[in-house]
This record gives structure tokens, C-alpha cells and sequence, in this order.
């Protein structure tokens, strides 16, 4: 029979070639760092590395925002917006935490980014100072004009004068530490080169605030009434304990004077907000429990009010308390998580509180607790993976912000062929399947050695034999006990170095020791070569498609945020990292998915 031309055989090839690089590749571009598997948190390492020097575009970023938040802190503060002006000095205060954590990944201790932040702090300080004083002034302009209104006695305005007094004296002094760091901060922001418009109107905003309540204290004293010759009636008020914290009460006990026509309802104010409303008894007293729930943290100004008669102002001070937030999220079907957690402070339900679930730092569900501290949600997830947190932070409550570890989620793609609707299976099979089904053709044409063609030890068929079945070779016997006992040993001695770092606190060192080696055994694996020329979200796209991706996505989805944002990890994430590491490698060699 006589055989096909050999350029049929290149024929069959070129096309089995063209087919599959068509199928692999439908665009010009080969590939791109968006083609890989991504996270919201993956950043080139080496440039990450390179943010250490104070021209990097990030820092710089990172500075002037803080330069220009401060401005929108006094602006709001000076409008009397103080919900804004809280929202904005949060924010402030993030930053602020950001820049330190950039510090320390970064070893930025002696550089002037350092002394940025230690300057950024001291101003949060001035100004978290600056808003509480100005809501407490704030009360009590709005206290005197009712008190003036209503015809109270001079006792009452007496009291309101002697708090506006000591709430300008501090005022004041948070003006001049103020003013005295602007020197440093001008010089600091023009070693980076950075606009301070903003600041400086800050600056002028925060004195303009100081100014306009030391003329309303000033005008208050002024106008201030000629004492009481022979009161009609008077109250007192009287608190125990002055300080209290979360799910405590506060005592309050009021008296009527005996001028006072015992009739009627004795009112508690907080903070110009009616609170309680009771009656006081035949003899004149009265008593009011106020539990300490929905109150902010820092201090207060409470008054009694009876028959359009006041009692002197008093302060009672509430202070923080830290909380605890159990939070937990699982895929309860495709593309959709359940997320459900409880919030608790001092071993006690937290109800009515507002829950934030946050991905990647982006707030995408707020939720309130109910009354056992608990809330439930379902959230709808694209594909790719989340981390996910809850975070309590309402400034409503006398609690401290608190977050929840991270939830880290994948939501794996449904199935499908890929874009030039040739499923990926049949690429993989068409370029052998036609190579086998050419050189059967091509060699089926040849029964035996031909004169004309083939030389004195010529002959196809013995070399494709000899080519396709080798001289086997006896494999050199190994000792499987000695070799897994070795690798055993490289696996704890990986693992004892980690919690070894871990415990010196150098959390960034120890995450990425971890990820070296288990690049190192997949790229072994998988026969990757040069490795360490890869990112990990490269080495994930080399390694995908098998049965540990979904462990080893996992595990660079926490190295990511802890090399590259800063995060910290809790002790949970730490042992769930060896888990995860473990998991692995224990799954290479097993094939696909």
C-alpha cells in the first residue's frame, strides 16, 4: 500500500497546532496580570517593597489625605454638623491606624513618614477633644435659652456659666497644642512635595470655633441675673456614681424645696433629651434609675426640671467598655452566603446595635442585633473570593469599636466551555489525538523496509519501537519509610520556625516562610520552573484546576493581606494557615479536581 506524502503528516500537525492555540488564546493579547486569579488586596511584591521610600505614590496619597480630612473635621464642628463632624474624625482615625500599620510592615520607624503619623495622632487627639467640648458648649446655649425663656431661677444660670467656663479653659489649651504642631506638620508636608490649603484652614476653623463660644461665655457672664432674693422654689440634683459603664445605672435623686407645690411630673434631661418623667412624693423628693444603654461614651450634662423650675447642671461621665463579636459565613448555594453572628459586652446580649459586614474593608450589608445580640443576613456574592468581617463601631453606644476575624470565601465559577465554545477537555485531547491518528496513517503505508529508501539499518517501525518503548531500566529502589520520615522532618521544622516568628511578633516574616515553602513543593509538583520568578496569584493560575486549589487559594488569600495590606492575624488564622499548608501539600500528586 503506499503511504501518504510526509507533508500531509506537517499538514495535520500545523492544523492540530492552530486549532489549539486558537482555543487557548481568543484575544491578541497573551496574557495580562488581569487574566490571573486575582484578590482586591494583590499588589506586585517588588513594588510593594518599594513603598519604603517616602515618594511612593501610595504614602504620599495616604498623607495628603490626612492633610485634607482635618479640614473636613472643623468645617463640620463649626456648622454644628457634629454626626458629620463624628463620621469624619472616624475616618481620620482609620487613616491615622493605616499609616502605622504601613510603618511597621514597612520598617519606616525613623523616617519622616513616622514622624507624619506620630503628628497625625497628637492632632486626633486635639480634635476628638474639640468635638466633644463643642457638642457640652453647644448644650448648654441651648439649656440657656430655655432657661432664660421660661423665666428659671438665677441658680440655674449661675451653673451653666460656671460649666461654659471650664469647657472654654480647655478648649483653649487644645488650640494651642494645635497651633503649636502646624510648624512641624508644614515642614513635614513639604518634604513630600504636598498641598496644605486644607490644613491650614483647619487651623483657622479651630480657632474661629475656640473664639465664637469665649463670646458667647463672655456675653453669658455679662448677662448674667441678679440673684434670687426669696426663691419660690428651688431644686437640687444629685447623681451616684458619677461614672458608670455599659449596663450599669446611674442614680439620680432630686429634692423640692419647700416653696415647691409638690403637684406634678419632675423631668430628667440628658443632654437636653427628656430621659425619665416621675412624680416626686409628698415630701419632696424624688428619684429617677437611668440604665446606661444607648449612651454615648465621654461626659454628660444632666438637669431637673419641675413646674418650670431647674435644677443646677451636673456631669456624669460614661466610660467604654470593649465588646466581643462571634461572626461566621458559609455558602449555602451558588453565588450566596449566610452570615450570622452575635455581639455581647461584658458577657451580656448587645440589642438594637448596628452591624456592618464588610468585604475586603467595603461595607455591603448593615444589620441590626436583636435582642439576644444576634443577627443573620444573607448575602449575595459574585464569583472569585471574599473576606468577610463584621464590625460594630456605632458611636450610639458606650462600647468600643470591635471586628470579627476574616471569613475567607470562594465562590467557585459554574462550569462552562470557554469563550470559542470549544470545551477545554477536547483542546487537551485534540493535538495528541491527531498526532496519533497522522502517524498511523503515515506508517500503515509501509508493510516492510524498502530498497530504494532506506539505508543498511534503516527501518521506521524498529525506531518508532525503539523511540516509544525505551530500554526499560530497573528504578533505583528507595527506602519510602527514610524519604517520607525526611520530608516529615522539612514539614515540622517549616512549621516550628513559623510559630517561632509568631511568637517574636513578626507575623509578615512568618506567613511568607510558610508561603516559600509550599511554592517551593508545589513548583515541584507541578514541574514550575524558577518559582520565585512567580507572584501567587501566578503560581494559583499554574497550579488551578487541582484537588488542593481550593486550600491553596485560601492560604494566599490571608498571605496576601498580611504581606501586602499589613493585617494582623489572630491565633484562629494562624493555626488555620498551618491547617491549610498541611492540607496542600498533602494533596500534591493527586491529580485534577
Amino acid at each position: 500500500m503506499r503511504r501518504p506524502p510526509s507533508h500531509l503528516l506537517t499538514l495535520a500537525l500545523g492544523v492540530a497546532v492552530v486549532i489549539a492555540l486558537f482555543a487557548s488564546a481568543p484575544s491578541a493579547r497573551l496574557y495580562a496580570p488581569e487574566d490571573g486569579v486575582s484578590t482586591p488586596l494583590h499588589e506586585n511584591t517588588w513594588a510593594m517593597k518599594g513603598q519604603g521610600r517616602e515618594g511612593s505614590e501610595r504614602t504620599l496619597l495616604m498623607i495628603q489625605d490626612l492633610l485634607d480630612r482635618t479640614a473636613s473635621v472643623t468645617l463640620s464642628i463649626k456648622v454644628r454638623d457634629f454626626e458629620s463632624a463624628a463620621r469624619e474624625l472616624k475616618k481620620y482615625q482609620e487613616q491615622v491606624e493605616e499609616m502605622g500599620r504601613l510603618v511597621v510592615s514597612l520598617d519606616l520607624s525613623e523616617s519622616s513618614v513616622e514622624e507624619f503619623r506620630r503628628l497625625s495622632r497628637e492632632n486626633l487627639a486635639d480634635l476628638s477633644g474639640l468635638l466633644e467640648g463643642s457638642e457640652r458648649f453647644s448644650e448648654l446655649e441651648r439649656l440657656e435659652i430655655t432657661y432664660r425663656e421660661q423665666g428659671a431661677t438665677s441658680s440655674a444660670v449661675y451653673s451653666l456659666t460656671y460649666e461654659g467656663e471650664a469647657i472654654r479653659y480647655e478648649l483653649k489649651r487644645l488650640y494651642g497644642d494645635y497651633l503649636q504642631r502646624r510648624g512641624d506638620i508644614i515642614n513635614a508636608s513639604d518634604t513630600f512635595a504636598l498641598g496644605t490649603e486644607k490644613y491650614e484652614q483647619s487651623v483657622s476653623d479651630f480657632a474661629e470655633i475656640v473664639e465664637h463660644f469665649s463670646q458667647v461665655q463672655e456675653r453669658r457672664t455679662v448677662t448674667l441675673p441678679p440673684p434670687d432674693p426669696t426663691p419660690r422654689c428651688t431644686l437640687m440634683l444629685a447623681v451616684n456614681p458619677e461614672k458608670a459603664v455599659y449596663m450599669e445605672s446611674l442614680s439620680f435623686t432630686g429634692r423640692l424645696s419647700d416653696g415647691c407645690n409638690a403637684d406634678g411630673a419632675a423631668i430628667l434631661f440628658v443632654d437636653s433629651t427628656e430621659r425619665i418623667r416621675t412624680t416626686p412624693n409628698p415630701g419632696g423628693s424624688v428619684s429617677f434609675l437611668l440604665p446606661v444603654e444607648r449612651i454615648r461614651i465621654g461626659t454628660h450634662i444632666a438637669h431637673m426640671e419641675f413646674d418650670r423650675v431647674y435644677s443646677p447642671t451636673l456631669l456624669f461621665r460614661v466610660e467604654g467598655v470593649t465588646a466581643r463579636i462571634n461572626f461566621s459565613a458559609v455558602e449555602i448555594r451558588h453565588g450566596i452566603a449566610s452570615c450570622h453572628g452575635t455581639l455581647s459586652a461584658r458577657d451580656r446580649p448587645v440589642a438594637g446595635a448596628m452591624i456592618r459586614i464588610l468585604d475586603y474593608g467595603t461595607e455591603i450589608r448593615q444589620i441590626a442585633t436583636d435582642k439576644n445580640g444576634a443577627f443573620e443576613t444573607e448575602l449575595p456574592l459574585s464569583e472569585g473570593m471574599h473576606r468577610l468581617k463584621a464590625v460594630f463601631d456605632e458611636s450610639a453606644f458606650p462600647i468600643f469599636p470591635v471586628e470579627s476575624g476574616a471569613i475567607l470565601l470562594v465562590i467557585h465559577p459554574v462550569p462552562e466551555g470557554r469563550e470559542t465554545g470549544i470545551p477545554a477537555i477536547a483542546v487537551y485531547f485534540a493535538v495528541p489525538g491527531l498526532f496519533l491518528i497522522a502517524a498511523f496513517f503515515y506508517f500503515r503505508g509501509s508493510k516492510g523496509p524498502s530498497l530504494n529508501d532506506a539505508g543498511p539499518s534503516s527501518n521506521p517501525v524498529e525506531e518508532l519501537d525503539a523511540a516509544t518503548h525505551p530500554t526499560e531500566e530497573v528504578p533505583r529502589v528507595k527506602d519510602q519509610k527514610a524519604e517520607a520520615s525526611e520530608t516529615e522532618g522539612a514539614i515540622q521544622e517549616a512549621e516550628d520556625r513559623y510559630r517561632s516568628l509568631l511568637a517574636e511578633g513578626r507575623v509578615n516574616e512568618a506567613v511568607h516562610l510558610l508561603y516559600r515553602e509550599l511554592a517551593g513543593r508545589v513548583a515541584a509538583s507541578e514541574n514550575i520552573p524558577h518559582v520565585e520568578a512567580f507572584t501567587p496569584r501566578e503560581l494559583l493560575y499554574l497550579a488551578s484546576d487541582r484537588a488542593y486549589t481550593q486550600d491553596l487559594r485560601l492560604f494566599l488569600g490571608i498571605h496576601e493581606s498580611v504581606r501586602y495590606a499589613g493585617s494582623n492575624i489572630s491565633s484562629v488564622e494562624a493555626e488555620s494557615l498551618l491547617l491549610l499548608y498541611r492540607a496542600i501539600i498533602g494533596g500534591l500528586g493527586h491529580g485534577s479536581e
